[in-house]
């Protein structure tokens, strides 16, 4: 039994991969990190967003279709992001919601 809540990270996209959550777990246990990754299968990015706050959940990938309707539930969005108008990526600081596009600023 573990002695502590591990920091639930996930994704979201409209239909399931199981290759994502198998590789992100591996790494987490391989480098001895107290996270644990699962897959939230949505029809609107809106309960997850919802999800992410009240459960306190420290990052989110997004998948398309949700990449650009997702970024009106946020509290910020990074420059990037702002220029491609998508967010692959959310991360959960201090409960404050930040949208990012793994591409880089200059592309």
């Amino acid at each position: 039994m573990p002695t502590t809540i591990p920091t639930l990270c996930g994704s979201f996209a409209a239909h399931p991969y199981s290759l994502a959550v198998k590789v992100h777990n591996a790494a987490y246990r391989a480098l001895g990190v107290d996270y644990t990754f699962v897959y939230f299968g949505v029809e609107h990015p809106r309960p997850v967003i919802e999800a992410m706050r009240s459960l306190g959940i420290r990052g989110l990938n997004v998948s398309m279709p949700f990449k650009s309707e997702v970024m009106a539930y946020l509290d910020e969005i990074e420059s990037a992001a702002q220029k491609i108008g998508a967010v692959n990526t959310i991360s959960n600081m201090n409960s404050k919601l930040i949208g990012y596009n793994s591409l880089p600023d200059k592309f």
